[in-house]
């Protein structure tokens, strides 16, 4: 009998776990093809509805959103997750990164309201893993802010401060603290404006940031 063509082995299913992260990141390697994006894309979506009947999806999906999230946002690949999004709420898939994957979308759609309320469930869900988890309270806390919700906004960004893995999670979480403090004219927003500026790189959007904080401080509270 011919071997089919995903082998319901372990085996198999490690082959087709690193295929899957390859093709991860071949969208990112090649967004700026939009042919061969589009080709890379109708390969992970044939190869995951094709392992859905012999492996973990659910473990797959995982596997594939945790690695690729962050970089096809910041490659402005949303139609490419919100093909993986759509593929597992069909699928039935439960997973918190699915649900910060939708956060995100939402809120790059401009629908804070539902935003922020995917991001509060992955990010209590995600306290093991603390690097999406800061993520995305610091997402909630955003839509907290954009929403008049002052203090709400700050317990989700002091959540993402306390959960922040690297620097930049941390000066997110503090950017998003500092206008929080600004708001209610706390006395606070002189540290974190002090901090912000600390760990902030040479990056022209962390040096635009510090400008805009010092001329808000300045304005706001003398």
């Amino acid at each position: 009998m011919a071997a089919h063509a995903l082998d319901a082995d372990a085996g198999g299913a490690e082959r087709w776990r690193g295929r899957l992260h390859a093709h991860a990141s071949h969208l990112v390697q090649h967004h700026d093809d939009v042919t061969r994006r589009h080709e890379h894309l109708f390969f992970d979506l044939f190869a995951i509805k094709q392992i859905v009947q012999q492996f973990d999806v659910r473990q797959l999906l995982d596997e594939l959103i945790g690695a690729s999230l962050y970089d096809l946002l910041d490659n402005g690949l949303l139609e490419t997750l919100s093909e993986f999004v759509d593929f597992g709420r069909t699928s039935s898939v439960d997973s918190a990164l699915l649900d910060l994957a939708e956060a995100e979308l939402a809120f790059r759609a401009g629908f804070h309201s539902r935003s922020k309320a995917l991001a509060e469930v992955a990010g209590n869900r995600l306290l093991q893993r603390p690097r999406f988890a800061s993520k995305a309270f610091c997402r909630a806390g955003q839509c907290a802010y954009f929403a008049d919700a002052i203090d709400e906004a700050i317990e989700h960004f002091v959540r993402a401060r306390e959960l922040a893995q690297d620097v930049a999670d941390e000066r997110w979480a503090i950017w998003g603290l500092f206008l929080a403090a600004m708001e209610k004219e706390d006395d606070a927003a002189v540290s974190l404006l002090e901090r912000f500026e600390k760990i902030s790189g040479g990056a022209i959007d962390d040096l635009a940031r510090v400008q805009s904080g010092r001329l808000h401080f300045g304005m706001r509270l003398g």
